[in-house]
């Protein structure tokens, strides 16, 4: 808890009161007050001692001991009280005793806790305000009075403040406790020992302290958060990953998000990774580390998109962590097995009784030719039913689109497998065990705030595997509320909540003090981190492999569809022609260039720098 705040509450517990009135429901609400703390108020108190409503409860305290003699622990607190204070506002003490406030409908309860206090003046109590109380039931709510008009305090405070016995106070929180009115705990930076604090009111606090915490948040441009995620996805040069340690870490950031299988190895990992290096996926899908398929297949009725009939470049994939496919898949997935064709249906039936297989024991046991096979086997990934072992089974194809070699010449010349190095074919996403919706919630919701550092409703438009915003928001108020996750405004022109990673704050307020870099940046359209429209105002850029965006410092300043490039400001005429040369190649393209890998061409002194950005 923040000290300030902890002082704000007592002061919105205790507004200032009004009128004798208010004073007199106040001192009806906390039993007994003590003197001291009610000085701002005491010509209102005197007011009510006036009118026969209240009175002080004076407590006298016995002088001191002759050597031998023991006091009462009552009498011993109550002297520590006057001697040493408490730290808030001791009783106001004058000699050797102590006094409080009290309506004269408490006074029963009072005498009935402190045996020994006297009334001045008198009062005349009615017979309706003659009750009896057991002594520890009258302390308990003596205690449950202090506890609601302060913050956190300990049971010596309150012992002292009242001139009981430490013993019995405890007692009576512990009863408190047990009811619930009150929680124990440490809550204050410096607090000894257990402290005590009225639910309610410790409530009341945390609201504040997240207020607190929220008001002091600045949020940044749209344009400084595009650029901190470049950042954060180690998509800029001094933050690309290394290694296969590097791509365990890229595919743990981008996992459960689908995008064409052609941009995984033409884009999006070579522009997360220094010197990508393909074997290090097939090392980590063939050692089963990852694997890959369609999360959400084509759905049955759906005429809106042209169902696929093979495996080809720009059918949606994810790559993904093996132990982490039970949640990331969509809690409606639906099977697409009715769009498969008869030998499509027949691969499906002996791959589900004899488990994974590899192409040769599939064509075996079908009976299929090489040719037929093929064709069965990338009709059945397109509809997300099947995987392989390896990432090589996607990467043959790929490459081979991309050269333009048709498939049927070369399997004609060689009757090589469309999927060579594959591995074991098996039906995904095979036998998982079932995650409940708010296990998978929770999940998801620690996937996308690692993914975005920030996370707000709109960066869900690009993620379909994902639940609902409903059921991540009740995620993230939970664990704002625990102190996990920030919430607040981070990013302007960002309409409901959001929430964010600590770190990423800091990173967030950083960069925009940092000023502008004009760095430029080119990304794939394809990149999860194609927010055209959705952190700008202007249309959508679709997520096609052959898309790019370019962007300066998070700002967007081109993007190529359709083989048309389009800028969105204007730039000096050099890099114009910078960023357009750049936006028509891929991210392999644009680095094996910029290293003069490519026989006949020479690298372009901006190719060459922007490679490593």
């Amino acid at each position: 808890m923040v000290p300030s705040l902890e002082r704000l509450v007592e002061r919105q517990r205790d507004v200032d009161k009004e009128d004798a009135d208010e004073l007199h429901d106040c001192l009806l609400s906390h039993a007994a007050w003590p003197a001291a703390d009610g000085e701002p108020w005491r010509h209102w108190f005197d007011e009510l001692v006036a009118a026969g409503r209240a009175t002080r409860a004076v407590r006298t305290v016995a002088p001191a001991l002759r050597d031998g003699e023991q006091t009462s622990p009552a009498l011993r607190d109550a002297n520590e009280a006057v001697a040493e204070g408490n730290g808030h506002s001791p009783p106001r003490s004058v000699g050797a005793t102590l006094e409080l406030w009290v309506a004269a409908e408490r006074w029963s309860l009072v005498k009935a806790a402190l045996p020994d206090a006297v009334s001045e003046p008198a009062l005349n109590l009615s017979d309706a305000m003659r009750t009896e109380h057991e002594s520890a039931a009258a302390s308990v709510e003596l205690v449950r009075g202090q506890v609601a008009c302060r913050g956190p305090v300990t049971a010596e405070t309150i012992a002292k403040r009242l001139g009981l016995p430490t013993e019995r106070v405890a007692a009576a929180l512990e009863s408190l406790e047990g009811e619930g009115a009150v929680l124990r705990g440490r809550f204050t930076p410096d607090g000894d020992g257990n402290e005590w604090c009225d639910r309610r009111l410790l409530a009341r606090i945390h609201r504040l302290t997240l207020t607190s915490a929220r008001e002091r948040v600045q949020p940044v441009e749209p344009a400084v958060f595009w650029h901190f995620l470049l950042a954060h996805q180690h998509v800029l040069a001094d933050k690309n990953l290394r290694s296969r340690f590097g791509l365990r870490e890229a595919i743990g950031q981008l996992q459960g998000f689908q995008t064409p299988a052609g941009a995984w190895e033409r884009d999006l990992l070579p522009g997360r990774l220094l010197d990508y290096d393909p074997a290090w996926l097939d090392e980590l899908s063939l050692g089963g580390e990852v694997s890959w398929g369609r999360l959400q297949p084509p759905r049955v009725g759906d005429d809106r998109k042209p169902r696929p009939r093979v495996l080809h470049r720009a059918v949606p994939i994810a790559i993904v962590s093996r132990t982490n496919l039970e949640w990331l898949l969509p809690i409606d997935r639906a099977e697409a097995i009715e769009l498969a064709s008869g030998n499509a249906r027949q691969v499906l039936e002996t791959l589900s009784s004899r488990g994974a297989l590899f192409r040769a024991d599939l064509m075996s046991l079908t009976g299929l030719l090489a040719t037929q096979l093929d064709e069965v086997l990338g009709e059945l990934a397109a509809l997300g039913l099947v995987t392989a072992d390896g990432y090589s089974a996607i990467r043959s194809l790929v490459t081979r689109e991309q050269h333009q070699q048709g498939r049927r010449g070369r399997r004609s010349r060689n009757g090589s497998a469309a999927y060579p190095g594959g591995g074991r074919w098996s039906l995904f996403p095979g036998s998982l065990p079932r995650v409940e919706p708010a296990q998978r919630a929770e999940h998801w919701a620690k996937l996308l705030l690692w993914r975005y550092g920030v996370m707000f409703r709109d960066l869900l438009a690009r993620e379909g595997a994902a639940p609902a915003w409903g059921e991540l928001a009740g995620v993230y108020r939970r664990w704002e509320a625990q102190g996990r996750v920030r919430g607040g405004r981070f990013v302007s022109g960002v309409a409901g909540e959001q929430y964010a990673l600590p770190d990423a704050v800091e990173q967030l307020r950083r960069l925009r003090d940092s000023g502008p870099s004009q760095k430029w940046t080119v990304i794939s359209a394809a990149d999860p981190l194609n927010l055209a429209g959705i952190l700008t105002s202007g249309p959508r850029v679709t997520a096609k492999t052959r898309g790019a965006l370019a962007l300066i410092d998070g700002r967007l300043v081109a993007v190529q569809q359709t083989g048309q490039t389009e800028f969105r400001e204007p730039l000096a005429a050099d890099l114009t022609a910078e960023i357009t040369r750049a936006l028509r190649v891929s991210t392999i393209v644009r680095r094996r260039h910029a290293a003069g890998e490519y026989a006949g061409m020479q690298p372009r002194a901006g190719l060459r720098a922007q490679a490593r950005r």
